[in-house]
């Protein structure tokens, strides 16, 4: 089976790793990258959609400065 079938849309851009036992987030433009990762599914959520909202606005990646911005808007 191709990894395109029943993908469910509400994990876009997150990947849950079982050896970690956390959740993912990653969001990857124009060869840079943003990953953190989150022991709790909703913070996970929070953070992928202020991420991706910027990414959407500002058409680029935030810096780690930004990036650190942004996790402090989500409840750990």
């Amino acid at each position: 089976k191709l990894m395109t079938e029943d993908r469910d849309s509400s994990m876009k851009y997150i990947l849950y790793r079982k050896d970690r036992k956390r959740y993912e987030v990653s969001i990857a433009r124009d060869h840079s990258r943003v990953r953190r990762s989150f022991k709790l599914l909703e913070s996970a959520k929070v953070f992928r959609d202020l991420l991706a909202e910027f990414v959407n606005e500002n058409k680029r990646i935030p810096t780690k400065a930004e990036v650190e911005d942004l996790m402090s808007k989500v409840k750990i």
